[in-house]
């Protein structure tokens, strides 16, 4: 009997992610039009899936920008739907890359170059933005009186997964920074 051998994770992970986006997604749409008109101050909260969906999908908008931004400028949900999609592949795809050279899997020991090159720029970027989305985060829900705004716990947790995500990346700058310090000057260790 011959034994199971490991498997990429990385083509899973974009299959599951594809699947599990497009799913949200439309149950989302129909969730958003299935709900009653609501009457009085604010809007109705988003479907449960947004949050998901958005847990899942926010990592990946940097792959899928140039068709999300299309599809804003048109006026197109769908199409911005896709982007979203399609950037989360990319990026839960990039990142079972590294769970699959953990793993020694197929004897490679570093991801390709294309993903080496997309989760640097996302760490880099998320370095960045850090601060900005940091006092954004004053901001939030300061109009949730107002008609036709959302509710205060949704953009309170809308705004967690942005900053969840925006710190992860940021973590792994200065986890890289200090490794890239480390090496250019190595520390001093005092014997006495």
């Amino acid at each position: 009997m011959k034994a199971l051998e490991p498997f990429p994770v990385r083509r899973l992970a974009a299959l599951c992610t594809a699947a599990g986006c497009t799913y949200l997604g439309l149950a989302n749409h129909y969730a958003a039009m299935a709900q009653p008109d609501f009457f009085g101050f604010g809007a109705p909260p988003p479907p449960n899936g947004a949050f998901v969906a958005g847990f899942l999908e926010l990592p990946g908008v940097l792959a899928g920008l140039p068709i999300i931004l299309s599809g804003s400028v048109l006026g197109l949900d769908w199409v911005t739907e896709i982007g979203q999609i399609l950037g989360a592949t990319l990026f839960w795809y990039c990142a079972a890359w590294y769970t699959d050279c953990s793993r020694n899997i197929a004897g490679v020991e570093k991801p390709p170059r294309f993903v080496v090159w997309y989760m640097s720029t996302l760490v880099v970027i998320s370095a960045v933005i850090f601060p900005f989305v940091a006092v954004a985060g004053v901001n939030v829900g300061h109009h949730f009186c107002a008609n036709g705004a959302s509710p205060y716990w949704a953009d309170v947790l809308m705004y967690g997964i942005v900053m969840f995500w925006v710190t992860v990346g940021t973590f792994f700058a200065c986890h890289r920074f200090r490794r890239w310090r480390e090496q250019k000057r190595p520390p001093l260790v005092l014997g006495i």
